[in-house]
């Protein structure tokens, strides 16, 4: 399968509607009903939602545009709340998949769609899939769907004319490896909320880091201890270590310099908030809980494990099972998706050996995976981030005059490595992710 993977504008609302009829639209609206009973009964959670479940956020304000103006859909670049270009990607590229598969093969991917919109992962890993279809496809590569076709394996084979290769994608949540995850965290809001609403106090930030033994867990028992911990340091404005949930360090700053220094809510980010937290306390609080009043007051709250966390340990899992995907007869790709990384923090992580000059965790890790006979299929590991679509413009001359063409491109990362021992490592024309 080769088509050409752009899309005009005018294309979008009948590929939106064509994509919508796949799983069809009673799916996206339980998913909707789901988000909204999620959001009343925690009204904080709507972060998590947007973060770890971005495109189905996008597609339900889409879809409420389309009925609030009459079937007008918005501009890619309307709206700084959703990354609707990524999703008007996938989707544009999904509704053009579906009718050039089998029927068999269309089934699998009604049910992938389907079964997305109801668990606690979401389209993220098939949407990395799509992107990565979009990018070989673009590079000139006929892409054959083998495990939507036969049922299992890798997930494509790509083929320009005399070289072919397989890839396998794998999706890692930012969580793995981690024992706090961000959604049990969201689910302790609920018992802390009142009680950091009620602490703020005016002209001064406070921070509390709480430290749980090993894993925050969804016990109803345990969140109310660890939020008692909390509420008793925020009462007291003083640590607390005599609790068994946890302990909490408790710690303030004036509001004045900090990121709640500002009119503005929308100014105010949790990436903003945590880097401030880190350069304050000299270390990782990792993700963060907040209230705030702009100029006034903020109230942060961390949790930590006194465990450390192990992420590159999970990550080496998933290519040892990436490698069983594959059928070690051809070239083998092997694409990793850091979902809750942006594309920024990927070129962070690329760009540290040569700050330190040493290798980071990640390239012993691949290095370590390479060293095998065993892998001596696999050419290519690629991690990659998702990124942001970006307008790009140009301008060329015809017989008639100049024409502008504005065009809408992600911009990602990847960090790729090559096995040296695959007889094909030198080989440019299997560079492609690169």
């Amino acid at each position: 399968m080769h088509f050409n993977v752009d899309a005009r504008p005018s294309e979008i609302p009948p590929l939106l509607r064509r994509f919508t009829e796949i799983a069809g639209a009673a799916a996206w609206q339980k998913r909707q009903t789901d988000f909204e009973r999620q959001i009343h009964d925690n009204p904080m959670i709507d972060r998590y939602l947007d973060s770890y479940f971005p495109l189905e956020r996008a597609m339900i304000y889409v879809r409420q545009h389309n009925r609030n103006t009459g079937g007008r859909i918005p501009k890619i670049n309307s709206t700084p709340l959703f990354d609707l270009g990524a999703l008007y990607s996938f989707v544009a590229l999904t509704a053009r998949v579906f009718p050039r598969l089998l029927e068999p093969a269309q089934n699998v991917l009604k049910r992938r769609i389907a079964g997305a919109l109801k668990d606690n992962v979401g389209l993220s890993p098939l949407a990395f899939e799509m992107r990565t279809v979009a990018h070989l496809m673009a590079s000139g590569f006929d892409v054959e769907f083998h495990d939507l076709c036969e049922g299992g394996g890798y997930d494509f084979l790509a083929r320009d004319r005399d070289i072919a290769f397989e890839v396998e994608c794998k999706s890692v949540s930012g969580d793995v490896g981690h024992r706090v995850h961000t959604h049990r965290q969201y689910q302790l809001i609920p018992y802390i909320l009142d009680k950091m609403h009620k602490a703020q106090r005016s002209g001064l930030v406070q921070l509390l880091v709480a430290t749980v033994p090993n894993r925050l867990h969804g016990n109803r028992e345990f969140l109310s201890s660890v939020a008692a911990a909390i509420g008793q340091a925020l009462v007291t404005t003083g640590d607390v270590a005599d609790s068994e949930a946890c302990t909490v360090s408790c710690r303030e700053f004036p509001v004045s310099g900090s990121p709640f220094d500002c009119e503005t809510p929308p100014q105010i980010t949790e990436d903003d908030v945590r880097d401030y937290c880190n350069r304050m306390i000299g270390d990782e609080v990792g993700h963060t809980i907040m209230t705030f009043s702009p100029r006034q007051s903020g109230t942060i709250i961390a949790v930590r494990s006194l465990q450390p966390h192990y992420p590159l340990k999970a990550v080496y899992h998933e290519l040892k099972e990436a490698t069983r995907q594959l059928s070690g007869s051809r070239a083998g790709m092997i694409c990793v998706q850091f979902k809750n990384m942006t594309s920024a923090e990927l070129r962070d992580l690329a760009a540290n050996p040569g700050h330190s000059g040493k290798p980071t965790g990640i390239q012993l890790m691949t290095a370590k995976f390479y060293d095998s006979p065993a892998r001596d299929h696999v050419h290519t590991v690629a991690y990659v981030a998702p990124g942001r679509f970006v307008q790009h413009q140009s301008l060329t001359l015809d017989a008639e005059g100049p024409i502008r063409t504005t065009r809408f491109r992600e911009d990602a990362s990847s960090y790729v490595f090559t096995n040296k021992r695959h007889p094909n490592a030198n080989d440019l024309r299997y560079s492609i992710f690169k």
